[in-house]
């Protein structure tokens, strides 16, 4: 069964499909974008601000999820930013967001970025908390 619709927030009307078995194709005024990368890779979050997910350049990026994992026994304090390029980080969880151990946590929210702009994140111990992200990319 596919489904057909839009993405009236970021593509502007652009039609898409998404068919049982899970692929999805988008397409940006006639031509079909770069294939989405379901996630961008596993990253564990650092002390310090840790990218993400940085949006290649020539291309734009939507960010459909981002999730963090606690694989530590203990509770960790968890940030997440958007960061436009060369700009200032920009808070989407509050300040310290408590994870618990064995959680994850989901920010479901959806951010359009520009070549160079990046997802960042940090955590209150290194390499115990790891992060994926659900994207799509298109040409600019």
């Amino acid at each position: 069964m596919a489904f057909a619709g839009t993405f009236d927030t970021w593509f502007r009307g652009a039609p898409f499909l998404l068919d049982g078995a899970g692929d999805f194709s988008v397409w940006f005024r006639g031509a079909p974008a770069i294939p989405p990368t379901a996630i961008s890779g596993l990253e564990f979050l650092q002390t310090s601000a840790t990218p993400i997910y940085v949006c290649p350049q020539l291309l734009r990026g939507l960010v459909l999820k981002v999730i963090l994992i606690n694989t530590d026994g203990a509770q960790r304090k968890v940030n997440l930013f958007l960061r436009a390029l060369g700009g200032v980080p920009r808070r989407i969880t509050p300040v310290d967001t408590r994870l618990p151990a064995g959680y994850q946590l989901t920010a479901d929210s959806e951010y359009a970025l520009a070549a160079g702009d990046q997802v960042e994140g940090t955590a209150d111990v290194s390499d115990v908390v790891s992060a994926f992200v659900s994207k799509i990319e298109a040409a600019a």
